[in-house]
């Protein structure tokens, strides 16, 4: 009888730490998505992709010879501000926040896009 409960609390043991481990792997998945831009004026946002490293490349590409990423972010918005003279950007939960954000950066700018991923928006 003493094995039979030795195994059941070795079992019960075992599961309880597969459940604790399951919130933390799934808080690393999600959407992310990348602002590039270049000095000729050129800029693309990409979102909702597998990876940083998916979305950056995506958004580098999409943009063009001589640009490069200026922000990537894992689930939530990114704003890409200019003014006259300066690009600024941005990511944070909401697109309010990231759109303040990235307009504290630029003085007289303006919003030029934004993107939010799946689940997230304004």
């Amino acid at each position: 009888m003493k094995t039979i409960l030795t195994a059941v609390v070795a079992v019960a043991a075992a599961f309880a730490a597969l459940a604790t481990s399951v919130p933390a792997a799934q808080a690393q998945t999600g959407f992310y998505g990348a602002i590039a831009v270049g000095s000729n004026g050129r800029y693309s946002i990409s979102n909702n992709y597998a990876s940083y490293n998916a979305a950056e490349i995506n958004a580098v590409n999409s943009c063009g010879p001589g640009c490069a990423v200026s922000i990537s972010w894992r689930n939530g918005c990114g704003v890409l501000a200019r003014s006259a003279t300066h690009w600024s950007s941005a990511s944070r939960s909401s697109y309010p926040a990231a759109r303040d954000a990235a307009l504290s950066r630029v003085y007289g700018g303006r919003v030029v896009n934004w993107r939010c991923t799946e689940g997230y928006s304004s």
